[in-house]
């Protein structure tokens, strides 16, 4: 790999893993929904006027229905999970189970009628990032009930990240990715 890859594929472990640290910071100090809700609206803020310069929202009318499946399964959901169980778990714990929503995604495509192919290149980069999950997250970081409650919060939010591309793919292929993206994070923060 050249030193390019080696600083996206850094760079992008940073921009990744780093609100989850915040966020366990964050609950520290204010209620989970809120933490969920301000992720929401700063996202809003971003995503809806370049969306609405794109163009990219008058064509998603007519997708009610699948627009908000996807506000559930991709924000709602798992911003809210992700606030709630990192009060009991660590952020890097977070990280790692965030991790599985490639192999959700593997799991659940079928069912969503996007039909990949899974070869043997596929299934040993599913079973090795299984394995390198369970590796990173060990057998002694997680304690007591909250702790596992912690757990099944991100491994619901995890689930929910994988069920919502599934839709946009299914529900909105034609559509301009920005444009649900802007609609379902403006609509749930202006409902929040």
């Amino acid at each position: 790999m050249s030193y390019r890859s080696w600083a996206a594929f850094v760079a992008l472990g940073i921009i990744w893993g780093t609100p989850y640290f915040l966020i366990k910071v964050a609950v520290n100090e204010v209620p989970p929904v809120m933490v969920a809700w301000s992720r929401l609206t700063l996202a809003a803020l971003i995503l809806v006027p370049i969306a609405w310069k794109r163009g990219a929202l008058a064509p998603l009318r007519g997708h009610a229905a699948a627009l908000l499946a996807f506000t559930f399964a991709e924000f709602v959901i798992p911003f809210a999970a992700i606030s709630i169980g990192e009060q009991w778990i660590d952020s890097s714990v977070t990280g790692i189970l965030i991790a599985t929503v490639p192999m959700w995604v593997v799991l659940l495509s079928r069912s969503f009628g996007v039909h990949e192919p899974l070869g043997a290149r596929r299934s040993s980069g599913l079973v090795l990032g299984f394995l390198g999950v369970v590796m990173l997250l060990g057998f002694g970081s997680i304690a007591g009930a909250r702790g596992w409650a912690g757990v099944a919060c991100m491994l619901v939010s995890a689930l929910g990240y994988a069920v919502g591309p599934l839709i946009i793919q299914r529900h909105m292929r034609e559509l301009d990715a920005i444009g649900p993206l802007a609609a379902c994070m403006r609509s749930r923060a202006q409902r929040c």
